[in-house]
């Protein structure tokens, strides 16, 4: 039975869309590859590890341990199918025990490591992504005339947010947002979350915390890669982790599920806080411990992701320019795609503290690598097996879209708020620059 949630549309009128609620299977834990798949497709995946810069994945090895595990399974058909000559030789009997249970533990430690194995390779690469460097695909708006004050000094000298104190309290790179600052982050999320559901998604407001299984399926390892550090914070005796970005969450609502067709595309929006160990290289709020976000997550047929992500990016810009950001869109290179995205469009915003672009948004399209690994899947007309597409896309990191407004909007002594934001700001539409 599908249920009615409430979404508005964009004259704000309230309408009624339908939530799927797809039959639930019980929760596998089990990598579902395809095996022949992995066979035929073995030298593009390996030119994908080789562009990616990957080093610790090798199809041909995970290939290796798979002919292993087949074997295995052949031999211990065979002798079971075999019968004795005298079945009465209780010697004859237990030798056949001990070489079955020989073979099957075997079979159970070579797929253990084979599916180590595969769950290290990364998805392949779009075809048409065959540059070394950012690809520029457009820029839109115009950068802020003069010397505007970078979004640190402001928030020092108006007390919007404080990141001495949160350091003694936490750590370096969190913060705590005061005054006018927590008002814009509050108005961003209710904005974005408003508009992202009058686009036809639907909200969700998914945990925070996650398996540390379910991570790695949707291709973010939690406890690093050999000889590297992981950014994802896991929590001390439990199998559990804080998320880095709510696309997990939000994908992994459709493990183990079998998903009627009609039902896709399946498009949600989702608030969730982000918690990354990632290096405090950079200034102010730019790149935070913990940070706000508003994410979509679009499930849909193969022959659908192609138009839904250009349906996604058309949101992903209107967002900023109705926020009167000076933005570009790039097509990113294999070496900047992460494990599961098949293709990435990144938006940068212009900061001025840092006379460059910064990126506030990503887009990417997974194809069926995330459905695999969660055991996602939908049947054709046949009754056969298939795997959708998942695609992710950044609507609102709220700390960077904050700095970027902060910076951007500024004239004649203060800070301008995009008037989008004005129903959202309890009565705030300026920020003195100085406090009288």
């Amino acid at each position: 039975m599908k249920r009615p949630i409430f979404y508005w549309n964009q004259k704000g009128h309230a309408s009624l869309k339908p939530v799927p609620n797809p039959q639930m299977l019980p929760f596998e834990r089990k990598f579902m590859a395809d095996y022949n798949k992995l066979r035929e497709e073995a030298e593009l995946i390996s030119q994908s590890c080789r562009l990616r810069g990957v080093k610790n994945a090798d199809v041909h090895k995970v290939l290796s341990l798979n002919d292993q595990y087949r074997l295995r399974g052949a031999q211990i058909t065979q002798l079971n199918t075999v019968k004795h000559n005298d079945p009465n030789n209780r010697e004859e009997a237990i030798k056949k025990r001990e070489t079955l249970s020989k073979l099957e533990t075997e079979r159970t430690e070579i797929e253990k490591e084979m599916v180590e194995e595969a769950l290290k390779l990364p998805n392949l690469i779009h075809p048409h992504v065959t540059h070394t460097e950012p690809k520029l695909i457009r820029t839109s708006g115009e950068k802020p005339k003069g010397e505007p004050l970078d979004h640190v000094t402001l928030g020092r000298d108006l007390d919007l947010f404080d990141f001495h104190q949160s350091t003694s309290i936490t750590a370096e790179k969190f913060v705590y947002l005061k005054n006018e600052a927590a008002i814009l982050e509050m108005a961003l999320i209710h904005w974005a979350m408003t508009f992202v559901v009058s686009r036809g998604f639907t909200p969700v407001l998914p945990p925070d915390l996650i398996r540390q299984e379910v991570a790695l399926a949707c291709g973010f390892s939690p406890k690093g890669e050999k000889g590297t550090k992981s950014h994802i914070y896991s929590i001390e005796d439990s199998d559990l982790c804080l998320t880095g970005t709510a696309e997990i969450p939000l994908t992994a609502l459709y493990a183990n599920r079998v998903i009627p067709a009609e039902l896709f595309p399946i498009k949600m929006v989702g608030f969730g806080h982000c918690f990354r160990m990632e290096p405090a290289a950079n200034r102010g709020l730019y790149r935070l411990h913990q940070f706000s976000k508003v994410e979509m997550v679009n499930i849909c047929l193969p022959e659908q992701s192609e138009r839904q992500f250009e349906e996604m990016l058309d949101i992903q810009e209107e967002l900023y320019s109705q926020l009167g950001l000076h933005y570009r869109v790039l097509d990113m290179p294999p070496d900047d795609l992460g494990a599961p995205a098949y293709r990435k469009f990144d938006i940068e915003a212009w900061m001025p503290h840092k006379q460059d672009y910064g990126e506030i948004s990503s887009l990417s399209n997974c194809t069926d690598y995330q459905s695999r690994r969660l055991a996602m899947r939908y049947k054709d007309e046949n009754k056969k097996n298939y795997y959708p597409h998942t695609l992710n896309g950044t609507a609102l990191a709220v700390p960077r879209v904050l700095l970027a407004i902060m910076e951007n909007c500024q004239s004649e002594g203060v800070v301008h708020i995009p008037q989008v934001l004005h129903p959202y700001t309890m009565g705030l539409k300026e920020i003195k620059i100085k406090r009288e």
